[in-house]
């Protein structure tokens, strides 16, 4: 009887260890995937959402449930310039530094990411296009008051914003994207570092 009472302890312990270990690889399967989910939609360099982060997220609002929304859509100004002026580190360095000014300055609730290369987009939800154009002049402003030191050197960037909101016209936020995409385009051709709001004249950045 004893030694099937302590076969019965040894099975025990056994299962109870064997489940412990199934609980514990699941806790780490679920962090790396938790890990991966993060990548996914994290830009390396800034640690900023990517591109895909912020179309999905787009894509997927309810006008219903979310009817008032605005768009930002950024460019560093002749940022190549600065790569080919003080090399690749001090451009990372320069997004890097946008990406720092650009959390600053924007709600808790808006949503900062990077498109590509030099291009940025905030979502701002709850919020229309003044608001929006309010937020990105202190954008604006901050950026080109900021002094990069890289080694010897010092120098500022500037930058151009294209502001857009949800209209009820829009028939996918494609539309949204594309107006924010040519108020930015306008705003790089009437001379840079400006805020141009979609469907309305240019601001004159002087005066921000």
């Amino acid at each position: 009887m004893e030694e099937i009472a302590s076969s019965n302890v040894d099975t025990a312990e056994d299962i109870f260890c064997a489940q412990q270990e199934i609980k514990e690889a699941h806790q780490r399967l679920e962090i790396q995937q938790e890990e991966l989910t993060r990548l996914s939609i994290t830009d390396p360099l800034t640690n900023l959402f990517n591109r895909r982060y912020l179309i999905d997220y787009l894509s997927n609002v309810d006008p219903s449930e979310l009817p008032i929304l605005a768009f930002l859509m950024l460019d560093l100004d002749r940022f190549k310039t600065v790569n080919d002026t003080y090399g690749h580190e001090a451009g990372d360095q320069a997004l890097k530094a946008f990406a720092e000014i650009g959390l600053a300055n924007i709600p808790e609730d808006a949503i900062l990411g990077r498109l590509g290369g030099e291009e940025f987009g905030i979502i701002l939800p709850g919020k229309n296009c003044d608001q929006a154009a309010e937020i990105a002049h202190n954008i604006r402003k901050n950026v080109k008051n900021n002094i990069r030191i890289y080694g010897d050197v010092r120098y500022s960037i500037t930058i151009s914003i294209g502001v857009a909101e949800w209209a009820d016209k829009d028939v996918s936020i494609k539309d949204l994207l594309q107006r924010a995409d040519n108020a930015l385009y306008e705003a790089k051709n009437t001379g840079r570092n400006r805020v141009v709001v979609s469907d309305l004249p240019v601001e004159n950045p002087d005066t921000y």
